[in-house]
């Protein structure tokens, strides 16, 4: 399709700042509240519970932040490789699944068939000997991939059919389901490596350089320092 597009006999250019406004403007508004908890949360606990209470903040944002990164970035490419792989290389299948992925697709050619003859039979046309052999011949297909699975061992049924060559068939619909699953997986792995995992990485920072400036504050202005000697007598050490 042409980029340009035509309105009242003029031709108009696709409006691409605008598109580019809308998400900024979404992805902004949307980061609002946890850039604000990322800021806010060390500076409001630090001041009322003091570096203590900081400290352990810090601990677990790094330890937990460290662990999310990883695993994000590790799944996200790994998601992203299984897509490329799948559609580039092809699916290693073993014969049991390229045995049943072919007879789904001579059962649902049956099917059309079956539903074409039951339709001119319904309006009395009765000459249709060129479906009635592909019926026949699809049955006898069917019939083949069942006996020849019933044949093998339970050994040769999980042998992979082709080591040396992935298997690309878009009419297979085994291979049609495995990669429209590694295309979902490729539109959630693509953020997990590319921005969310290394987001981690500045909140981690931001986090513990705003503790870091702060610290005079917290100690100055911590609830618990502020304290009566009477009740710090009180409270276990």
């Amino acid at each position: 399709m042409h980029p340009q597009s035509k309105k009242g006999g003029e031709v108009k250019e696709p409006d691409s700042a605008k598109c580019i406004k809308i998400s900024t403007d979404a992805s902004i508004s949307q980061m609002f509240l946890p850039g604000a908890i990322v800021i806010l949360c060390p500076i409001i606990m630090g001041t009322l519970f003091g570096p203590t209470c900081v400290a352990g903040i810090l601990m677990g944002i790094i330890i937990s932040g460290i662990q999310l990164a990883i695993s994000m970035a590790n799944s996200g490419g790994a998601w992203d490789n299984c897509k490329k792989s799948i559609k580039n290389q092809g699916l290693w299948m073993k014969f049991s699944e390229m045995n049943s992925a072919e007879s789904e697709v001579y059962s649902n050619e049956l099917k059309k068939v079956e539903e074409n003859i039951e339709l001119l039979t319904r309006h009395g046309i009765y000459n249709f000997k060129e479906i009635e052999d592909r019926r026949i011949v699809l049955k006898g297909k069917i019939d083949d991939l069942d006996r020849e699975r019933e044949s093998k061992t339970a050994e040769e049924k999980e042998e992979i059919v082709n080591p040396k060559q992935g298997y690309i068939d878009k009419k297979n619909p085994f291979w049609a389901r495995a990669e429209s699953a590694s295309i979902s997986g490729d539109t959630v792995g693509d953020p997990l490596k590319d921005t969310s995992g290394p987001s981690l990485n500045i909140l981690i920072k931001l986090s513990s350089i705003l503790s870091v400036v702060f610290a005079p504050l917290f100690i100055k202005t911590s609830f618990f320092n502020a304290l009566p000697e009477q009740v710090k007598a009180v409270v276990p050490k």
